[in-house]
C-alpha cells in the first residue's frame, strides 16, 4: 500500500492544457514562440492559423 507522500503525483496528473487547441493574435514573434513552447509542455496545441472550428482559445495582446 502506497502512502500519499511516497507517491509520485506527478506522473498521474493530467497536462494542464490537454485537449485545447490556442492560437494567438497580435503577439510578438518572441511572445508567440513562448506560447508556443508552454502549450507543447502542457499538452496543448499550438496553431499559427485561427480555425474557428478547431481553436479552443485564443491568446490577444489586447481585449480590443
Amino acid at each position: 500500500v502506497f502512502h500519499h507522500s511516497e507517491m509520485n503525483t506527478e506522473d498521474y496528473q493530467c497536462p494542464v492544457l490537454k485537449g485545447c487547441t490556442v492560437c494567438v493574435t497580435g503577439l510578438s514573434t518572441v511572445e508567440r514562440k513562448e506560447v508556443q513552447r508552454l502549450c507543447e509542455q502542457n499538452g496543448g496545441n499550438y496553431t499559427g492559423q485561427l480555425k474557428m472550428n478547431e481553436c479552443t482559445h485564443l491568446i490577444v495582446s489586447e481585449p480590443t
